[in-house]
């Protein structure tokens, strides 16, 4: 039971009506051969720690060798994620998605990384359950008391090598 929330139905909807056939489409589009998958969505802006998330994912990577990462949204810093996405072939920038295409995402990941600034992400990560992998900065949104560590998502200390490794504990 979460007190502040955003319509749920579309999201739902949505994925509920993508077929297994659509996201092995996805997955070959992507190069995706394994269950290895993080998504971040939201906007891409400075309070989202993206320059953490970046590094983080770079060593997940050296210790998940078939790790990928989609990136979903748009923003001020949008040009971090692009660059980075030119240098690693694992790493997907696919700018805004909405609806049934956003849904996709979610379905071909297993976690969720969001290190900094939650909000209601955190209802997107229930409603497609893929767990939500956060840091303890203070600069969250009271949505972030949904969290249980543990339970539905994973909250570390913000460092990367913390982060990092409660990511890729969680894929190996």
């Amino acid at each position: 039971v979460v007190q502040n929330t955003i319509d749920t139905n579309e999201l739902e909807s949505a994925l509920a009506g993508v077929m297994e056939t659509d996201l092995n489409s996805l997955r070959a589009h992507l190069g995706l051969a394994n269950d290895h998958v993080a998504l971040y969505c939201g906007g891409l802006y400075a309070g989202k720690q993206l320059d953490f998330l970046i590094a983080a994912c770079q060593a997940i990577r050296q210790r998940v060798s078939n790790f990928h990462v989609i990136f979903i949204g748009n923003g001020p810093e949008q040009g971090k994620v692009e660059q980075a996405a030119q240098e690693h072939e694992w790493i997907h920038y696919v700018g805004p998605r909405f609806g049934r295409d956003r849904a996709m995402y979610f379905l071909v990941s297993q976690a969720l990384l969001m290190p900094g600034l939650v909000g209601l992400a955190i209802v997107d990560s229930f409603v497609a359950r893929t767990p939500l992998f956060t840091t303890d900065i203070r600069s969250h949104s009271p949505e972030i008391s949904y969290l249980e560590h543990g339970i539905n998502g994973v909250v570390t200390p913000f460092s990367i090598s913390h982060y990092a490794n409660a990511v890729a504990e969680f894929f190996e």
